[in-house]
């Protein structure tokens, strides 16, 4: 988890020095502009969220979920799989929370049959993908401006405070069950820990939670990241400052990354940024969508929410 903290706040560092978020995102759309509006081959790299679901043959629906501090979250169903539309079997209800500085795409980023979204619709759940504050479908409030340092004050305590639960109630009253299961992935298992264990009401309306690589504590890193540590508040002061407490990479710029680092100058490079942000393993590595992770999977977050895991 420092690794991951640390890597992507030195990277935001370093295209935030020149300028600020707002400049960035004219730089990313205007080299996006000029090397071709459609970068790269796999046509993945420029979809969105519900695009890339329906470009795989399933239905999907956008909801909006207001917390109660007013944060507004978008999140995605995926009612049924492509052959089970009209079954009449008994259909469980799934909620797949994405990791720290990700967002909902991580769960359907793989072909169909190497996805959870894809692969739990498909044997008939209702799945339902969750974003929390911060990310790229977490930039709404009722009153609070985005581009504003009080939108950016919140950690993860905040999302198992209110995201969490705001998002467990309304997927269970439009749904109409009682219970649901929860997916958890790391920094979706540290929300479940923490609100499920001080709510037992919520608790209750969770039949399963399913945690994968769960985070207690981060105690144990043993990657050289950990080195940086005691400068982490002068870096989430740097991001403060430049970019009202925001980190994220525009998502123009990542595009163009992904159809240029990973397409045209060099894979291995792409594929070596990937394993240094989430940890070596050639073996379980597509490296024939290693442009799709790059356009899907950083979406953004926090900079008090990184220096907390720094701490």
């Amino acid at each position: 988890m420092l690794l991951v903290v640390f890597v992507t706040t030195l990277l935001s560092v370093a295209v935030q020095v020149a300028t600020n978020m707002e400049s960035l995102k004219f730089f990313g759309e205007a080299i996006t502009s000029r090397s071709g509006s459609r970068l790269g081959r796999n046509p993945e790299v420029n979809m969105n969220t519900t695009e890339l679901i329906r470009s795989k043959g399933y239905p999907v629906e956008t909801h909006k979920v207001v917390t109660q501090d007013g944060y507004i979250l978008t999140v995605f169903r995926i009612p049924h799989g492509r052959q089970n539309k009209n079954s009449k079997d008994p259909r469980p209800v799934v909620y797949l929370q994405h990791g720290l500085i990700a967002f909902s795409d991580n769960f359907i980023a793989n072909p169909v049959n190497e996805s959870l979204g894809f692969l739990l619709a498909d044997v008939g759940a209702d799945v339902w993908l969750g974003n929390t504050r911060g990310n790229i479908y977490g930039r709404e409030h009722t009153t609070l401006d985005p581009k504003s340092l009080e939108f950016w004050k919140f950690s993860w305590d905040e999302m198992a405070q209110y995201d969490l639960p705001a998002t467990i109630y309304y997927i269970l009253n439009q749904t109409g069950h009682e219970q649901l299961y929860y997916v958890g992935h790391s920094q979706g298992t540290a929300i479940g820990f923490a609100r499920f264990g001080e709510d037992l009401e919520l608790a209750s309306r969770v039949k399963h939670f399913i945690a994968l690589a769960p985070v207690a504590r981060v105690g144990n890193t043993k990657s050289p990241i950990r080195l940086l540590v005691p400068f982490s508040t002068e870096l989430v002061l740097f991001l403060d400052t430049f970019g009202h407490g925001e980190f994220d990479i525009p998502e123009p710029l990542l595009k163009f990354l992904a159809g240029n680092l990973c397409e045209r100058w060099g894979e291995i490079i792409c594929e070596n940024f990937l394993f240094l942000l989430c940890g070596y393993n050639t073996r379980s590595f597509n490296t024939s969508r290693s442009d799709v992770y790059i356009s899907h999977g950083e979406g953004g977050a926090s900079a008090r929410n990184l220096l907390q895991w720094a701490q």
